[in-house]
C-alpha cells in the first residue's frame, strides 16, 4: 500500500462484517500522521472498494488525537469525513 504520510503518530482500525445484502466485509483504519506541512488524518478503507484521503489539521497535538478518537468512535466513513471534519 502507497505511503500516505511521514509518520504515523496513532492508528485505530475499525473492522465491519458482512451483512447479507446491506453491507461488505471491510476494515476502516484511522491515521494520525505528521506529513510535510504538519499534522494531518489519513482515513483508508480497505475491502473490495479500497479507498483514502488525507485531511490537513491546525491545533495542538491533543485536539488532533481527540478528533481521530471521534472519527473512529462514530465509525466516520472516507466519503464522509470531510463534511464531519468542517462541522467540527
Amino acid at each position: 500500500m502507497e505511503e500516505l504520510c511521514d509518520g504515523v503518530l496513532e492508528c485505530h482500525t475499525r473492522a465491519f462484517s458482512l451483512i447479507q445484502g446491506l453491507q461488505e466485509e471491510h476494515c476502516v483504519q484511522y491515521l494520525l500522521c505528521r506529513g510535510s506541512e504538519g499534522l494531518q488524518i489519513v482515513i483508508r478503507q480497505t475491502g473490495s472498494r479500497p479507498c483514502s484521503a488525507t485531511y490537513p489539521l491546525t491545533g495542538s497535538m491533543e485536539r488532533a488525537r481527540r478528533v481521530l478518537q471521534f472519527l473512529y468512535e462514530n465509525a466516520v466513513g472516507v466519503e464522509s469525513a470531510g463534511d464531519v471534519l468542517e462541522d467540527l
